[in-house]
């Protein structure tokens, strides 16, 4: 069966809302999985990342033209729903007739003929009487307005607000629903960064070059990773430079260096620290994300990282290191911007549990 954009996005949410998964995974599940075109994987991640993205927003367009609560239907028409009004708010290279009928079309196969109806009235309304969309007044409900209308949980809003103020809060909501670009680490130990700038603009992607981290490309726009050229043979990895600037910052004065890194998943901190030559032990306590860090050192040729599966209160060996690097569990409220499932997963009291967390591992 070909699958079209809307329907795969559709059925990646769908996942997403009703299991414990990351976003990113279900995606690229479903985009290898499933046969569809490149026009359309570009577009189902469009789909996906930006209704996610403004989640808080759509759900209260929807609202407003709703009887009931968004909260009351079913997952399916929920997020086609979803889907739709973010086409017809945010996509505006998308016919607004095209939007609706293909919602309807997905409401009558995932629903029933009212849920059809329902899509169709509900779609047509946000476009013929937008007057009815209201938000929050900004003075009057500050909280209430930076939530809906920045899509952001309204228990985070408040304690940015009274840590920070209204205006810095309402810069972070911006800069946090910004794209970010892919960031690519080439992996030098095979191609320059000057070789695969070129391989990338012969495929016609939209790159620059980091200014400070020569390592560093960044791709705007949406990019399936696993179609890059030679992502097979391992010539780069997916990191941001932010997380970049560690392994400098760690960077092994020899070879022979040997480096404990104590939370490793998903091991771009390892591997990058691996190509500068260094002995890397990659520790994690999921099999499952251990799995991954092999994975990834196999396809970039590193056999100087080592994964161990255990967890980092009860390392199974006793050896001594040069250096340990302790990324901790965090909160992920640092990086909105890229992992956009973060803030409606995180819950307020996973802040303090987190705090202890890290306090032990640290100790």
């Amino acid at each position: 069966m070909i699958y079209k954009a809307r329907e795969l996005a559709l059925q990646v949410l769908y996942e997403y809302e009703t299991s414990n998964t990351y976003i990113s995974h279900i995606l690229e599940k479903y985009l290898n999985k499933l046969q569809i075109s490149d026009v359309d994987k570009r577009l189902a991640v469009e789909l996906v990342y930006g209704t996610i993205r403004y989640q808080g927003r759509l759900d209260w367009i929807l609202n407003c033209y709703l009887k009931r609560n968004i909260l009351s239907l079913t997952p399916w028409i929920r997020n086609i729903l979803r889907l739709g009004v973010y086409q017809l708010q945010f996509l505006q290279r998308i016919p607004q007739s095209a939007a609706i009928n293909e919602s309807v079309k997905l409401a009558h196969r995932y629903g029933h003929r009212g849920t059809a109806n329902l899509t169709n009235a509900i779609l047509r309304n946000t476009i013929r009487k937008p007057e009815r969309v209201h938000f929050p007044n900004p003075q009057k409900e500050p909280i209430a307005y930076l939530s809906s209308f920045y899509s952001h949980p309204e228990w985070l809003i408040k304690r940015w607000i009274n840590r920070y103020g209204f205006e810095f809060t309402k810069n972070l909501c911006i800069a946090n629903n910004q794209k970010a670009p892919l960031s690519l680490r080439i992996n030098t130990n095979k191609i320059s960064v000057e070789e695969y700038y070129k391989l990338l603009k012969e495929a016609n992607y939209k790159i620059e070059l980091d200014k400070e981290h020569k390592e560093f490309i960044h791709l705007t726009g949406n990019a399936i990773v696993k179609q890059l050229p030679n992502y097979k043979e391992g010539y780069f990895q997916i990191q941001d430079v932010s997380a970049g600037w560690i392994s400098y910052l760690l960077q092994p004065l020899n070879e022979n260096e040997r480096i404990l890194d104590m939370c490793a998943a998903p091991g771009g901190k390892a591997t990058h620290l691996a190509q500068l030559k260094a002995n890397v032990f990659a520790l994690d306590i999921a099999q499952i994300r251990s799995k991954i860090i092999q994975e990834n050192a196999l396809r970039l040729d590193l056999v100087n990282l080592y994964t161990i599966t255990a967890d980092a209160f009860n390392i199974p060996f006793n050896q001594k290191f040069n250096r340990i690097l302790l990324d901790a569990p965090c909160s992920g409220t640092g990086v909105f911007r890229r992992r956009l499932d973060a803030r409606w997963r995180l819950k307020a009291e996973d802040l303090s549990e987190l705090i202890d967390l890290q306090r032990k591992l640290l100790k």
